[in-house]
């Protein structure tokens, strides 16, 4: 009972914050909304499916301890990152938003910020993030929100350069090592998506390089 009223407590949670793991000017994840995960994940990871296990657990053993290593890391990524993707896998972005897209990109290419190959591999599409303003929540799947279809080019290409940091960290430290090492220093910073979050930071330092890059392009125009 109590982890199926932690499911509901995190799906009502889920509903009002849509809350984005990773986004350019990323809000903070709430301590109290961590908290929840890691709790459930502990109790869903420590409450057994069915009563008949339970009885045959009991005859050949006692129960093993909870342990903390039993915790998935990985799992806590994915929580939250599954309630983004379904949302998103049913939005129908405007018009407007595969030129933005094509704008943004074509400023990072021109100015050699981005490869063409780099920007080719990666799925990037719009989505009503609620909170933030882009996510990778996958390897190569790149969403931003759709309140930023009506930004500058460069403004949305420095967004862009965010995000396409996050898709190089997932292809370098490989899938599972990417969302582990993401959930740890949120941990360690007490739910910080800021410059304080290892991985969050040289996304920034990617973000402001673009950004002046593009800055000192438009002047010398």
């Amino acid at each position: 009972r109590g982890c199926r009223g932690l499911w509901v407590a995190m799906a009502v949670a889920a509903g009002r914050r849509s809350v984005a793991l990773d986004s350019g000017y990323d809000p903070v994840m709430h301590p109290s909304t961590v908290t929840l995960i890691i709790t459930l994940m502990c109790c869903t990871l420590g409450t057994p499916a069915h009563s008949a296990d339970v009885a045959a657990a009991t005859e050949r053993a006692a129960p093993t301890p909870l342990r903390a290593e039993r915790f998935d890391c990985e799992n806590a990524f994915d929580l939250i990152a599954m309630m983004v993707i379904a949302r998103c896998s049913v939005y129908q972005a405007p018009p407007a938003a595969s030129e933005a897209i094509a704008a943004a990109s074509a400023r990072l290419r021109d100015q050699q910020l981005a490869s063409a190959e780099e920007l080719d591999r990666s799925t990037i599409t719009f989505c009503p993030l609620a909170a933030g303003t882009g996510m990778v929540p996958a390897p190569r799947q790149l969403y931003l929100d759709d309140g930023l279809i009506t930004l500058s080019s460069d403004g949305l290409a420095e967004i862009l350069a965010h995000e396409l940091e996050h898709v190089q960290q997932f292809e370098r430290m490989g899938t599972r090592e990417f969302k582990c090492e993401y959930v740890r220093d949120m941990l360690a910073c007490g739910g910080c998506q800021d410059r304080g979050h290892g991985l969050e930071a040289a996304a920034y330092d990617r973000q402001d390089r673009v950004r002046e890059r593009l800055s000192a392009a438009a002047a010398e125009r």
